[in-house]
């Protein structure tokens, strides 16, 4: 089976990039990461990120942008541009869209109105999970009937670490979703709670091995939302840690 390529959402990096843009990609790019997956509200402009990203050789796989609905749909596929995107990431939707089927079924025109709008312009969209998209509705959780009520062409971002927060099993998340899950966020914790602070691959709860060597993957991307130690550390030592244990191919 083969090995994802690791990339880092440099959202885990938030404080480090508006304090120094620059120097924290060079670090990102010094620790083998091969790609980066950028947010909207990077503290730069992204013709200047796309620069920098090339500039050290990392690649821009996808990046968290808002839907594409409304007055501001043209600036983020304008972004999406920008930053030579191959897949537009849906990052959020609150837990309200997941209450029940009426709820979902609006929640999945949104989506795939989104979708249409990506694929008109030339890139490829998909929807990031936190806990609450796996509450249950009729004995199945809602990200799986969201799955049904999708355009196939939409793919899932499948955050391991807010499944197991959840109560399911990420292994069998990833399972489930085969294909479908092209992408995954990796992120390591005591999954005990969505308050609790996240700490470096390897160093919590979750069995990143058997979830990485279970998934269809093409790319996994570390992401820590909170962290309990430094997070520039906690970012590299994840790197290693899927590096050094031959579960990701790094920087070529």
């Amino acid at each position: 089976m083969s090995k994802p390529h690791l990339g880092v959402q440099l959202y885990s990096l938030r404080e480090e990039l508006a304090a120094d843009f620059d120097g924290t990609i060079e670090k990102v790019a010094e620790m083998g990461f091969a790609a980066v997956e950028p947010w909207g509200d990077l503290p730069t402009d992204f013709r200047h990120a796309a620069r920098v990203f090339e500039r050290h050789g990392l690649n821009v796989v996808s990046a968290h942008l808002p839907p594409l609905v409304g007055a501001d749909r043209q600036k983020w596929l304008d972004a999406a541009d920008l930053l030579h995107l191959q897949t537009i990431v849906l990052p959020y939707l609150p837990p309200e869209h997941f209450t029940n089927a009426d709820t979902l079924a609006r929640t999945a025109d949104l989506i795939n109105e989104s979708a249409a709008a990506a694929r008109a312009a030339g890139f490829g969209y998909g929807y990031h999970n936190h806990w609450w998209e796996f509450a249950y509705i009729d004995d199945i959780p809602a990200l799986y009937r969201l799955a049904d009520l999708l355009d196939p062409s939409v793919i899932f971002e499948v955050d391991v670490y807010w499944a197991q927060v959840a109560g399911l099993d990420p292994v069998q998340v990833v399972r489930d979703l085969g294909a479908r899950a092209p992408l995954l966020h990796l992120k390591d914790g005591p999954a005990d709670s969505p308050d609790s602070p996240m700490v470096a691959a390897g160093d919590g709860e979750v069995d990143l091995k058997t979830v990485v060597q279970a998934s269809q993957a093409a790319w996994g991307f570390v992401e820590l939302d909170k962290c309990a130690t430094d997070m520039t550390e906690a970012v590299s030592k994840s790197a290693r840690y899927f590096l050094s244990n031959g579960l990701a191919e790094g920087k070529a």
